[in-house]
């Protein structure tokens, strides 16, 4: 069937807009983000609402309304106090869920405090979402941020249709049970009808931690845990890039004369690219390390190369990202110090934020992607330098510890703690023929391309039982984050699109 007349209540931590008042009107800019760019024209379309957390400082929490008279989809912020919001986000979901999803057990603070918030802060959006919705409308929650709220819903009002989409690892069962909330989040989860995750192993996992923590039966050849009475199901539906923005975007004709002028401020024959939030889980520090073995096991090539590494500011407020930041400041400088020759540094590295139009430049000049997390749930970095290429040249070596590595074979995969062989995988991507780029690059534009964004939102809403046309999801779907909506359209004192408080 398809969506008829069922709306949709998104819940995410971070809503879809920011919003600034400017000659006393208010204008409204989307967030940055494939999930924005594929939602938002669902939400046009079918109706609904998105339900976030207001993280914006008490003083500014009451702007104008904005209106938008193409659907009726409104945008609900949920203010919580200083201390409970830093529990829930800074600690429970920063300091306990994110790293013992990626394995990383040592960065993990149990404390009950940062549960307790965390819980609280659940129950609220579970609140917000039970008060907008329908009997017939659909709630998809989303990430880790809000685990609790699937089975919060489930009790509020058991009518609803709950989804949930988890956008980072899931781990197995051995590192999940170290939590001693483990079954808590279990349950809160099970709460959905229809559970995804990007790869096949993180459906296992979740299988195996609901079997050995829960002692729930599991179905494993049609992904089902029992429930009680219920069958949630468990699936794998890997997200896309916002495909066609940077497919639009690598074809600008500024675009493409900002990358030739960074490939002509540079001086030389290659670029390597790495593109990151600051995170340990991004293996930064440890690309830096692979690339000083390249440096020193080819030094004939040393002037011909330059790693460009962007590292966008993230969890400023977290000691351990204040730490790694100055990890990899102080090894950039050691490197660039040892082997800097004349004007060429190997380094060029860079912490901060940066527009979808100046990354759609460094992508399109860029010849090697060197896209080596430690772990991660998808990496849509790899995705979008794919989509950048428009004429099938540049390589792409990616972790294989990324989910982005199970759907792109032709890339060059890597063991990113196997620092001598990704230096030897960048030899052999300076060395690769134009007709092993192309070939490589062709293929992996074809999957990159007819998997997108909006391919993702589809293929789980089928999976949940519903349809959308294509057209549905396509609409609107390729504006660039950070360019201001239509005032014509999105700047009006009062209409069907409001910023509004919760109650």
């Amino acid at each position: 069937m398809r969506l008829g007349p069922s709306r949709l209540i998104i819940l995410s931590n971070r809503g879809p807009y920011t919003t600034a008042v400017v000659r006393r009107r208010v204008v409204a800019r989307r967030s940055a983000g494939g999930l924005v760019a594929a939602l938002e024209p669902v939400l046009r379309s079918q109706g609904g609402t998105w339900i976030a957390w207001d993280d914006r400082p008490p003083g500014r929490r009451r702007p104008p309304a904005l209106t938008d008279e193409r659907g009726p989809f409104s945008l609900r912020l949920l203010p919580f106090s200083e201390a409970a919001a830093s529990n829930y986000y800074h600690g429970f979901s920063n300091r306990v869920l994110w790293p013992i999803c990626h394995g990383f057990l040592d960065k993990c603070r149990f404390d009950h405090v940062f549960f307790r918030d965390y819980m609280r802060c659940n129950l609220e959006f579970s609140r917000a979402a039970v008060r907008e919705a329908s009997r017939r409308d659909i709630v998809w929650v989303h990430d880790y941020h809000l685990a609790l709220v699937p089975g919060q819903v489930r009790t509020l009002a058991p009518h609803l249709r709950t989804l949930l989409f988890w956008h980072i690892p899931f781990p197995p069962a051995w590192v999940f049970k170290a939590m001693p909330w483990a079954r808590e989040i279990l349950e809160g989860m099970l709460g959905a009808d229809l559970i995804g995750f990007h790869t096949q192993d993180y459906v296992r996992h979740f299988l195996e931690s609901c079997r050995v923590l829960l002692g729930l039966p599991v179905n494993e050849a049609r992904g089902e845990v029992q429930f009680g009475r219920r069958h949630p199901r468990i699936i794998a539906c890997p997200i896309g890039a916002d495909v066609e923005a940077f497919d639009t975007l690598a074809r600008r004709p500024g675009v493409l004369l900002k990358a030739h002028q960074l490939r002509k401020s540079l001086g030389v024959d290659q670029i390597v690219l790495g593109v990151d939030r600051l995170d340990y889980t991004k293996g930064i520090l440890e690309r830096f390390l692979a690339y000083e073995i390249f440096l020193k096991k080819h030094s004939q090539n040393r002037s011909r190369q330059v790693l460009v590494q962007v590292a966008v500011p993230s969890r400023t407020r977290v000691h351990d990202y204040a730490l790694l930041r100055r990890q990899i400041d102080e090894t950039a400088g050691r490197l660039n110090a040892l082997y800097a020759e004349g004007s060429w540094v190997p380094i060029r590295y860079s912490y901060r934020s940066i527009s979808r139009e100046s990354l759609a430049a460094l992508y399109a000049a860029a010849d090697v992607a060197l896209i080596t997390p430690l772990r991660d749930g998808m990496n849509l970095v790899a995705k979008e330098y794919v989509a950048s290429h428009t004429r099938n040249d540049g390589v792409l070596i990616v972790s294989e510890l990324a989910g982005a590595a199970e759907e792109m074979e032709e890339a060059l995969i890597v063991n990113p703690y196997d620092l001598e062989k990704v230096a030897d995988t960048l030899r052999r991507a300076m060395d690769m023929t134009l007709k092993e780029k192309t070939e490589r690059m062709q293929a992996l534009r074809s999957r990159v391309l007819s998997r997108d964004i909006n391919w993702w939102v589809r293929e789980f809403l089928r999976a949940a039982g519903f349809s959308l046309a294509r057209s549905d999801v396509h609409r609107g779907a390729a504006r660039p984050a950070g360019v201001p909506f239509e005032p014509a359209a999105w700047i009006q004192p009062v209409g069907r699109l409001g910023v509004r408080e919760a109650n």
